[in-house]
């Protein structure tokens, strides 16, 4: 049932602003009582949360981290701008990003967030896996809502090259020899 609710979210979607949905329109869309809405859901948001951290899931992680390069997550992203575009001008952003962080990190478990560490002051420390991961993860989220608040403006290629130096480098080493 969560998946034919957001579903029936994603296609309402395709020609009437998200703010102009309503939890009757997504039910009788289906056909669902408002009641069996509310046994899977609280309320629109956490619907469409749930339908962006799913489809994410689906169609992005498995694949995204297969490799060095980060590819198939724009081209996931780019293959449903409509929706992402429509996100985006919810609040200027914000849903947008929450969205995407919690999809992220929904998908994110033990064996891609280790313990990293750090050399500080001579003395090796552990940083937090879930401090890492809320770093990794809004990192990510910021780099795809720059890239769809842009109008998709760089290349997939060239902003998933970014976001992999991003993920793969030291912040001062990115800043002293990657920023232009």
């Amino acid at each position: 049932m969560k998946q034919e609710l957001a579903k029936a979210l994603m296609d309402l979607m395709r020609d009437t602003e998200y703010k102009d949905i309503t939890i009757a329109m997504i039910c009788d869309s289906i056909p669902i009582s408002r009641n069996s809405f509310y046994y899977h859901f609280e309320n629109k948001q956490a619907l469409l949360v749930w339908a962006c951290t799913m489809n994410y899931q689906k169609y992005c992680l498995p694949y995204h981290f297969l490799s060095e390069e980060s590819t198939t997550l724009f081209r996931y992203i780019y293959r449903l701008r409509d929706f992402y575009t429509k996100i985006d001008r919810i609040d200027e952003g914000k849903t947008l990003f929450y969205c995407l962080k919690e999809a992220h990190k929904s998908g994110t478990d033990e064996k891609h967030v280790k313990e990293y560490t750090t050399l500080q002051e001579g003395n090796w420390r552990k940083i937090n896996k879930n401090v890492y991961a809320e770093y990794a993860t809004s990192g990510i989220a910021a780099v795809l809502t720059y890239w769809i608040e842009s109008g998709y403006e760089a290349p997939i290629e060239e902003i998933s090259q970014d976001l992999t130096v991003m993920l793969n480098e030291p912040l001062p080493l990115i800043r002293d020899r990657y920023v232009y």
